[in-house]
């Protein structure tokens, strides 16, 4: 599983952009990966999703902002003024959804391999519900490549296109 902030800077021309696009690349050329399921925004196309193009299978995994608002999910809830364990509660149907899509992909792909990009927050979470579901789970923390650089990434969420 590849972790990294839940945005798509598809147009912004950059070095992290760039080396983003070459580990995703790298990683789905070693691990022999058919899928690729991410946690992104519906109105606009992101990097995993133009990496993956004809020659691997990609899914936005992730609740539309209509089934979020159907199920009482509020757009943005994450940044507002929520009690933490309601947060944790919506955090936990929206990660559920998650599996469901990844599932439902992996059995009409057939698939062997895959990767999942998530945002930080749904990391942990979905390793655990995955690995309960049989799969194995090896979680990878962009944070953790070193030419990250957080406040940078940071700045692109909160200007970025796609950011929900």
């Amino acid at each position: 599983m590849l972790v990294l902030p839940p945005f798509n800077p598809v147009l912004f021309v950059d070095p992290q952009r760039d080396l983003f696009e070459r580990l995703l690349k790298d990683r789905i050329g070693s691990l022999a990966v058919t899928f690729v399921g991410e946690e992104a925004s519906h109105d606009c196309e992101t990097i995993a999703h133009q990496v993956c193009g004809t020659s691997v299978e990609y899914a936005n995994i992730d609740m539309t902002k209509e089934q979020r608002l159907q199920l009482g999910i509020p757009v943005g809830y994450n940044e507002r003024d929520f009690k933490p364990e309601q947060k944790r509660k919506w955090n936990r149907e929206r990660e559920e959804f998650m599996v469901d899509r990844i599932e439902f992909n992996v059995q009409k792909y057939s698939v062997a391999n895959a990767i999942v990009i998530c945002g930080g927050g749904h990391s942990v979470e979905l390793e655990a519900l995955l690995s309960k579901a049989g799969y194995e789970v090896d979680r990878e923390e962009l944070q953790d490549q070193g030419w990250y650089d957080a406040p940078k990434w940071d700045q692109l969420v909160e200007q970025g296109p796609g950011y929900a």
